[in-house]
């Protein structure tokens, strides 16, 4: 077996088995993508009232190596998104108790990650979300990644 090669190779991170996974030992969800997660969030979950830029933070992959990951990957975004959507107090602290809109929301997580605008897009700098993403299933626990 050889070792894992992070600029070449990119791993998926499960939070059920709370391990990494290779990309090749993945399941992948024919027909699914992220908006598939986050609809399905939004009925089950009632997280309607949340703004798209969050869930599409929260509802991407968990990844890192690669050309689009970087070595140490996305981890601090998806999780610190993860606890937004869950906890409406975290989403109050970081509004300051205002009514955000859509691009108030975009530009807040920017800031709060300290990722200029300017390189929103830029596949060589850190991003808040990779749109695009295929869903894969955990080939240990089967949930969606």
């Amino acid at each position: 077996m050889k070792a894992w090669n992070p600029d070449q190779e990119e791993q998926w991170y499960c939070y059920t088995c709370q391990l990494w996974f290779h990309t090749s030992c993945l399941i992948v969800a024919d027909g699914k993508n992220q908006n598939f997660l986050i609809e399905k969030a939004r009925m089950e979950e009632n997280f309607k009232e949340l703004p798209q830029v969050l869930l599409q933070m929260a509802y991407q992959p968990v990844a890192r190596g690669d050309e689009c990951h970087f070595t140490a990957g996305n981890i601090r975004i998806v999780t610190k998104a993860w606890k937004l959507v869950r906890d409406k107090e975290k989403r109050h602290e970081l509004t300051g108790g205002k009514d955000w809109k859509e691009d108030c929301w975009r530009s807040g997580l920017l800031e709060l990650f300290k990722i200029d605008k300017e390189d929103e897009g830029r596949l060589d700098r850190e991003q808040l979300v990779l749109y695009g993403q295929t869903v894969s299933s955990c080939a240990t626990c089967g949930d969606f990644l």
